[in-house]
């Protein structure tokens, strides 16, 4: 199995704090993202975590002789409930990608306090446009600390890093920054424009109803509160 190289990945990797020495990877899948953090950080071990069980070992036997050795001892593949896998103080701090919004949102919030107060840092990188994570976040007392953008066969992957405890620059009182995230806003991210036309062609049938049908779950209420705030943003970029 190759490291696939993309732009998702360089931005995760990039996102990994310099002293960060002890990271898990929730959700590790075929353990990519894993191994390019082994590959670019040679003083870095990782700890993934799956609740299938079949996954370790399906990602074991895919390992090129030279990717064997890149994570003999450095690697540690698990069976698990997300952070519940993981002892306090165990890890510096977790990367949680390829998977939606609100699913990462409940990893966070499921996480063992004991667990969740051992953390450093929380790297989050969720699969599609959704309005779960930074409430979550803020709702736990951690604050966004630096956010990017990634391009990747034509989709927009946000990587939101957070840390705990409240925002040095003090609570966000502009209600866009808190929903598009504050290091995309301000200031704009050179693809924040581009990211919110493709959400808005991707939600072009939501909003040819006036967002409407966004009025049921609390869930989908959030997303739909996010959603009708693209015009107001988008005009403040032009202007």
């Amino acid at each position: 199995m190759a490291i696939i190289s993309s732009e998702r990945t360089a931005h995760l990797v990039a996102a990994t704090p310099p002293g960060a020495v002890r990271i898990a990877d929730i959700g590790y899948d075929h353990a990519r993202i894993a191994l390019a953090l082994l590959t670019a950080r040679p003083d870095v071990r990782v700890v993934g975590v799956e609740v299938q069980p079949a996954a370790a070992a399906r990602v074991w036997a895919a390992l090129s002789p030279t990717e064997a050795a890149l994570a003999a001892g450095r690697l540690e593949l698990r069976t698990g409930d997300a952070l519940a896998a993981l002892a306090p103080g165990e890890v510096d701090g977790v990367l949680i990608a390829g998977l939606t919004g609100p699913t990462i949102a409940e990893m966070i919030v499921r996480a063992p306090p004991d667990v969740l107060a051992g953390l450093a840092f929380a790297i989050l990188c969720p699969t599609r446009f959704e309005a779960s994570l930074r409430p979550t976040l803020a709702a736990l007392g951690w604050h966004v600390a630096a956010e990017a953008l990634a391009l990747e066969r034509g989709r927009f992957y946000e990587v939101i890093t957070a840390h705990p405890g409240p925002s040095p620059s003090g609570p966000e009182h502009d209600p866009i920054a808190a929903a598009f995230g504050p290091h995309l806003v301000r200031p704009p991210h050179p693809r924040l424009a581009a990211y919110l036309a493709d959400t808005r062609a991707r939600f072009h049938a939501a909003f040819a109803h006036d967002l409407r049908s966004y009025d049921g779950s609390p869930e989908r209420a959030a997303l739909g509160s996010k959603l009708a705030l693209i015009p107001a943003l988008a005009e403040r970029l032009q202007g």
